[in-house]
């Protein structure tokens, strides 16, 4: 059917219309994040590791994987999977990085610059490490963190909210509710049963835990539910795989945004905001930084936790041969291979194993070869979706070796470990010590030591 002169100019019209929103929306809008609607852009994925959803906007059934680059918008729920991880860098030059199994739904967020600027996201589930952005900086009043147990504040700072749920309260044997590690600056936690309740301050170090509530809602069950700080860091607290890069990245980040923001610029008077925690001013662009070298430093790690390396040498490649042992160690664990993994242990080899238990204190154990097979062809049957960085490798000869011998190895190594096991994920951070001995022209170990941190 022939389109009259009128219809011909509706369709120009529309045309000229989708256009120029087409313009707006993919211009305009993503650069303001003017209001708090759904749609807002409030973070791009800059690091992703396994397996990480996200559930749109406006769509309950409209789930997709996540990669590096994807937007991340108001009213968007994103979720990891085991052993998954995910670094998101907000919209406000702040920093987000999930744990696996963690769950978060992003509620309210405007990053223009102005005093109206705010920040409102719901944890669901599990661990997210999170470093503040300006509108931390310069409008805290109008920062908040929701979980079913608590609300956070903030005061400019790096901390990680842990939303333990009632099976993995019972895994780790620790009580169900929020907990709250504070790395840098402070928090602050009030109970969701009781929004007159006390407000308790976290700060530095610290760990705050409000617990979950109980079906019965007396006045004197509300004050026993009220945050508390704990003596010691729970130890389901392990760094996650790019938490040796986070700081550096989020001040990076800050400091490239306020240069582009004049009237940011009195959001932080010095450097000092950072130092403390490792944090360093740097030009930078929003992409992530290239992956540190092997003697970068892990996070809360002492720093006498790993000797003084040595220097390597044509005759003797000390690192080069610690690395690829350390390679083949991790991938036999990866590939499930309990014979080849035992078989880089001399007959003779003696393992310690220093392991720490839900109420704090450690226990060790002590394997020979015979009882190490056993226990390894028993995990290994277990273990899917395993994953170790090591940030940290240091090697030197062994006491009484010389260059030209170049046939004992001392080496020393900060790994960290994720994985399923039995249906539930787990991470581990520990310090592992190894003495290499070169025998028949292969390297084996004949005394191993790991200690969890």
């Amino acid at each position: 059917m022939m389109m009259n002169f009128l219809d011909i100019r509706a369709v120009v019209a529309l045309r000229r219309m989708c256009a120029l929103l087409f313009f707006w929306g993919t211009v305009f809008l993503p650069a303001m994040a003017a209001d708090q609607g759904q749609g807002v852009r409030f973070a791009t994925v800059q690091r992703v590791s396994g397996g990480v959803q996200i559930i749109s906007t406006g769509n309950a059934a409209h789930m997709r994987d996540l990669k590096v680059g994807d937007v991340v918008r108001v009213g968007d729920k994103v979720q990891t999977l085991p052993a998954a991880e995910v670094v998101l860098r907000t919209e406000d030059a702040g920093v987000v990085a999930m744990r696996p199994n963690a769950a978060f739904v992003v509620e309210k967020f405007k990053a223009q610059g102005g005093a109206d600027d705010h920040f409102s996201v719901r944890i669901l589930s599990g661990a997210m490490r999170m470093i503040t952005g300006w509108i931390g900086k310069r409008n805290p009043e109008n920062y908040q963190v929701a979980s079913p147990t608590s609300l956070m504040g903030i005061r400019g700072t790096d901390y990680e909210p842990y939303v333990l749920s009632p099976e993995l309260a019972q895994q780790f044997q620790q009580r169900e509710g929020t907990y709250n590690r504070v790395y840098q600056g402070s928090t602050t936690m009030r109970t969701t049963t009781d929004s007159q309740g006390a407000i308790l301050e976290v700060k530095a170090g610290q760990v705050g835990f409000a617990p979950a509530p109980s079906s019965r809602k007396s006045r004197a069950l509300l004050t026993a539910l009220l945050p508390v700080l704990l003596d010691k860091v729970p130890g389901f607290y392990v760094p996650g795989r790019f938490d040796a890069e986070l700081p550096a990245y989020a001040a990076a980040q800050l400091s490239s945004a306020l240069a582009a923001l004049p009237e940011l610029s009195g959001v932080i008077q010095s450097d000092a905001d950072f130092v403390g925690a490792g944090h360093a001013r740097e030009p930078a662009s929003r992409a992530w930084p290239a992956p540190t070298g092997e003697t970068s430093r892990v996070p809360n790690m002492p720093d006498a936790a790993v000797s003084a390396p040595q220097t390597d040498s044509a005759q003797c490649p000390l690192h080069a041969i610690a690395n690829r042992w350390l390679e083949q160690l991790d991938a036999a664990i990866a590939q499930r291979d309990a014979q080849k993994f035992v078989d880089m242990f001399a007959p003779s080899v003696s393992v310690v194993a220093t392991l720490q238990q839900a109420d704090g204190r450690s226990t060790q154990h002590t394997f020979d070869r015979d009882a190490l097979m056993r226990s390894t062809f028993t995990s290994l049957a277990q273990v899917r979706d395993f994953a170790s960085r090591r940030p940290v490798v240091q090697a030197k000869l062994a006491q009484g070796v010389t260059v030209e011998q170049c046939k004992s190895l001392e080496v020393q190594s900060v790994v960290i470990e994720s994985g399923a096991r039995n249906g539930q994920s787990y991470r581990l951070e520990s310090l592992e010590t190894f003495t290499l001995e070169r025998r028949n022209g292969v390297w084996r170990a004949t005394a191993a030591t790991t200690s969890q941190r």
